[in-house]
């Protein structure tokens, strides 16, 4: 298959970038959503923290290190634990390929964190939260947002079919969410 990988010397974010342009190609079955976010994490994550080891003899310390230093960079416990997905399914790769013998992610467990209480904002905040956003050009996407509860993707892609504002309890409804996907904007229907 092409692979001059099969050197000692290769390094972790060497056979990433491999796996990057090879595996995660524009054939692959996954989601264009899914790849550009396993990119993101390559690029973001795996590739500055574990990028300089050796494939062949990665152990689990430089990855507990990794996971360590993401924590305490405040990244949340969900985010940690997809990097080390990522990385899973990559060695996963690798061990199929013959350049590693086992998938020492496979050992490593991320466990969550205590879950961060959210404090939304009193009607008070909200109040004046509204009343300073009200002459920006953003303050109708703002009040959307704070009277509904609604994602920003969801605002985004809100169209006028999906409002109903002539009934005795006005609603909206979710009907879709704007993703951007390789530069072109899409509607999925989910």
């Amino acid at each position: 298959n092409g692979l001059a990988l099969l050197d000692p010397k290769l390094t972790v974010g060497q056979f990433l970038m491999w796996w990057q342009e090879n595996i995660l190609n524009p054939d692959d079955e996954r989601k264009d959503r899914t790849k550009k976010d396993y990119r993101s994490i390559l690029k973001w994550h795996l590739i500055p923290h574990l990028g300089k080891e050796r494939l062949g003899s990665l152990n689990d310390k430089p990855i507990r290190l990794m996971l360590k230093k993401l924590q305490d960079q405040g990244l949340a416990s969900r985010r940690r634990q997809y990097v080390h997905a990522v990385l899973r399914i990559a060695l996963g790769d690798a061990e199929r390929e013959g350049l590693v013998h086992r998938n020492i992610a496979k050992l490593i467990t991320v466990k969550s964190s205590k879950k961060v209480e959210v404090n939304p904002y009193t009607p008070e905040e909200a109040a004046v939260l509204l009343k300073a956003a009200e002459p920006e050009r953003l303050g109708a996407v703002i009040r959307t947002a704070i009277t509904t509860g609604m994602r920003q993707s969801e605002i985004l892609a809100l169209q006028w079919d999906a409002v109903d504002i002539d009934s005795e309890y006005p609603k909206v409804h979710i009907r879709r969410s704007l993703v951007i996907k390789a530069s072109v904007l899409d509607y999925p229907d989910d």
